[in-house]
């Protein structure tokens, strides 16, 4: 007969009913734990994300700015995170630890998702004037983080003013 083993602390292994708990504080205290002995609890289902660019393409423009608003927010959070000495793996600059390795490679995961929704973003085709100018004001917003000539922006702010006013104004247009 093979014996579990349990992780610390006598709580159970998923595999193993709640009644063969071992006892815990003072009696635990007298106990012994062999941590080599010790399993390490299994994933269940490893956690995997990927972006869903069906998702994406089926939202509105209004939903596209708000999740690209709170991704850009948890991006800069972890820009922050990852200049913290914790994170640094020695005096040089950009040089991480494995915990600063991890929380860049969900930095950088978190930068695909903002492009895939920039992406989005462009290949849409409002034609309500509040989500054409959401629309203009994420895109801008965009473009001036990726430092573009300021004629660049002007005349890309230009033209999303165009566009704007005749999604404002579709009657004058079919009149004419």
């Amino acid at each position: 007969m093979t014996q579990k083993k349990k992780r610390p602390g006598g709580a159970p292994t998923p595999s193993e009913p709640m009644s063969n708990r071992t006892p815990s504080g003072e009696q635990m205290n007298s106990q012994t734990i062999n941590t080599d002995s010790v399993e390490r609890e299994p994933l269940h289902g490893r956690p995997s994300i990927q972006i869903d660019l069906d998702a994406l393409d089926q939202m509105g423009v209004r939903l596209l700015k708000s999740l690209y608003s709170d991704i850009r927010t948890l991006n800069n959070v972890l820009s922050g995170m990852l200049n913290r000495p914790c994170h640094q793996a020695s005096e040089r600059i950009y040089e991480l630890n494995i915990a600063g390795g991890l929380l860049d490679d969900l930095h950088e995961f978190l930068s695909v998702y903002e492009q895939a929704i920039i992406n989005a973003t462009r290949a849409s085709n409002p034609t309500e004037a509040l989500e054409v100018y959401d629309r203009a004001c994420l895109l801008l917003k965009y473009e001036a983080g990726c430092d573009e000539t300021l004629l660049g922006i002007a005349t890309m702010a230009m033209n999303f003013a165009k566009q704007e006013a005749e999604a404002a104004t579709p009657n004058r247009r079919a009149a004419a």
